[in-house]
């Protein structure tokens, strides 16, 4: 039975997000049972965070979607997990997996959010695609950036992005009158309050342009303002990881050539938790620069189906 509960967008200038949009609903259609239904809660959430930088062939932003209030059972879950496996307050990150008590707490970590009912979406974007940004201008949508033109490019390519993709699964996954939170990695474009209410004002232009629906409030903060009991650390660190192993993955040569890898210890854990374990539905996209094209023109999109050999 097709339970229906991604509703797929349908609005021209954001090509490379309908896409992905369409990726997402055929997923739906061959697996109907891993895309969740969060309209029974009031706040709607997405936490995120992003891997990669100049030196990699990627930028991957991970994002995962779920409801405040069904997090209880997991806050339950990862307070006595952090009581026995992470002490100092330590935050579960990829990048620090070299560190034995978070190694020893990833596959414990990842258990635990199994609990979470929730959608997970990683887009790996190719640093030869091109500008996504660009075209959605070219579409007449220029107004939207209105708060933030005072940006510089790669920020501001960067910022659409991110706020894109949040709003892209809110479009998908929420419902009408739904309240919105969204928790960010504290990233270099979220640096200050002056960015974050530009930020706000993008957010709700393109929200305003791809919602089918309204919105009840939307709010938005980073882990720069976890309050010490590492709530938002810890469910950040989920999209954290995700993203970490992926850019893992795809910076080997021949990993868009075969659907079976085998990775190291850090980044195998999690893409069979991912893959092949976890209860949570998710969507691996990535977008390349067309090879019938020039750099900067249409990019290609696809979505991964993998299968990682555990060593």
């Amino acid at each position: 039975m097709i339970s229906g509960h991604w509703k797929p967008i349908r609005k021209p200038g954001f090509g490379w997000l309908q896409s992905i949009s369409d990726s997402i609903l055929r997923y739906e259609l061959s697996t109907p049972d891993r895309v969740p239904y969060l309209g029974s809660e009031d706040t709607f959430l997405v936490a995120s965070d992003y891997a990669g930088d100049h030196n990699t062939p990627y930028r991957v932003y991970a994002f995962l979607a779920t409801a405040v209030e069904a997090l209880n059972p997991w806050l339950d879950s990862i307070g006595r997990l952090r009581s026995q496996l992470l002490p100092q307050q330590r935050r579960m990150s990829f990048k620090r997996l070299g560190d034995q008590h978070r190694a020893a707490a990833l596959v414990p970590f990842l258990t635990a959010a199994d609990q979470i009912p929730g959608f997970l979406l990683a887009v790996a974007i190719s640093k030869h695609s091109g500008s996504l940004l660009e075209p959605a201008r070219a579409e007449g949508k220029s107004d939207l950036f209105t708060p933030v033109q005072h940006w510089k490019k790669n920020i501001l390519e960067e910022l659409f992005r991110i706020v894109s993709c949040v709003t892209l699964l809110v479009a998908g996954l929420s419902r009408p009158g739904h309240d919105v939170l969204w928790i960010s990695d504290e990233d270099a474009i979220l640096a200050n309050e002056t960015r974050m209410r530009e930020i706000s004002q993008l957010f709700g232009g393109i929200a305003s342009n791809l919602l089918e629906h309204q919105m009840g409030h939307l709010r938005w903060t980073t882990t720069r303002y976890d309050a010490g009991q590492m709530q938002l650390e810890d469910i950040v660190a989920i999209p954290d990881l995700v993203a970490g192993a992926l850019l893992s993955l795809l910076q080997h040569p021949d990993a868009l050539q075969s659907e079976t890898f085998s990775l190291d210890e850090r980044a195998n854990p999690i893409l069979w938790w991912l893959t092949n374990v976890s209860p949570i539905g998710s969507r691996i996209i990535v977008l390349d620069r067309d090879e019938r094209g020039e750099e900067g023109q249409q990019c290609s999109i696809r979505a991964l189906n993998l299968t990682p050999k555990l060593r």
